[in-house]
């Protein structure tokens, strides 16, 4: 059901957000205590771990606007709808996901939802691969850019370097999702995901104009690293790219079938790929390659939960139902 976008610019702008678009500033969330209660129906697993519950998902405040987090009187984080529901994204979030938003400096809800597509879609195929999930390649792959017809900033986006296009987009175009965000909240004695072992930030809770795009080239990858980026060129860099949808929906099988099946015939690359691995990985678990050097476990072992129906605060919404992995 198409949402109709409501544009309601705050009285007050916060000073620190002067330099946001007036289409981020005047969006509104429609999201009340409806639509959070059908969320939960249907998208539990999305703030649910095997600890349980330590996070919760609840209507913004009417004076509460995406792009800013009082840190005066909060902590807590903004996230839209569109992550889980079409992404697959969970709470608390994996450590890869931490490190790609430290290192460029952004708050979730700053990064467009269809460039989490790209971040959760290189977690699945390093996952299918079970190999590292690594900065280094991500961000050779990628690149964080914003809008170039707009004055003010909206929300940024990844985009493949050049030459270097493996995965296709989410989709052509994420609708309303503009209105449709949750404030993030820890439960009480719940040290919340996004403070540190020494009470730091690990990432900004608002917008930040100084955002980083990391860049890294040929050169600064491991032997492992240059392998598999010549290997998903080889397979993907010429269309048909990666769906990324496919990768986000469909089953571990249907992926190995269809994609590791496929580059086995296919990539002159692989076979040097796979014993390199052999050698190299008797064990292989996905780590982060932080940019001190150091690497840190994460699971990218999450799929889109199945669905049915999502209500906002005055009707339901149809969602497609996805199946689960």
């Amino acid at each position: 059901m198409a949402r109709k976008f409501i544009r309601v610019l705050p009285e007050i702008i916060p000073e620190s957000c002067k330099w946001v678009d007036s289409d981020v500033l005047g969006a509104k969330s429609v999201v009340g205590d409806e639509f959070v209660e059908s969320f939960y129906e249907h998208y539990s697993s999305c703030v649910s771990d095997v600890e349980g519950s330590r996070y919760r998902v609840v209507a913004p405040d009417p004076e509460d606007c995406v792009c800013h987090v009082d840190l005066e009187s909060e902590s807590c984080i903004f996230v839209y709808e569109a992550i889980f529901t079409k992404v697959g994204i969970r709470i608390p979030f994996t450590e890869f996901e931490i490190e790609v938003l430290k290192g460029c400096e952004v708050t979730p809800s700053q990064i467009h939802p269809n460039s989490w597509g790209f971040i959760r879609g290189f977690e699945v195929i390093c996952r299918e691969f079970g190999i590292p999930t690594s900065l280094g390649v991500f961000h050779h792959l990628f690149k964080l850019t914003k809008p170039f017809s707009k004055e003010k900033q909206q929300w940024l986006s990844f985009w493949a370097n050049q030459n270097m296009k493996v995965f296709e987009m989410l989709e052509e175009s994420v609708r309303d999702f503009k209105c449709l965000y949750f404030k993030v909240v820890a439960q009480p004695v719940t040290s919340p995901f996004w403070v540190d072992g020494e009470g730091e930030y690990q990432f900004p809770l608002s917008w930040n104009e100084t955002w980083v795009n990391p860049q890294v080239s040929r050169e600064e990858l491991s032997e492992s690293e240059l392998l598999f980026v010549d290997m998903l060129s080889d397979c993907w860099g010429k269309k048909p790219h990666l769906q990324t949808r496919q990768l986000l929906t469909q089953s571990s099988t249907y992926i190995q079938k269809e994609i590791l099946g496929v580059m086995s015939g296919k990539s002159s690359i692989y076979d040097k790929f796979k014993s390199h691995l052999l050698s190299k990985l008797k064990k292989p678990t996905n780590v982060v390659r932080t940019a001190s050097g150091s690497s840190k476990p994460t699971s990218s072992d999450q799929s889109i939960p199945t669905s049915s129906a999502v209500a906002d605060s005055s009707s339901a919404r149809n969602a497609s139902a996805t199946p689960s992995p």
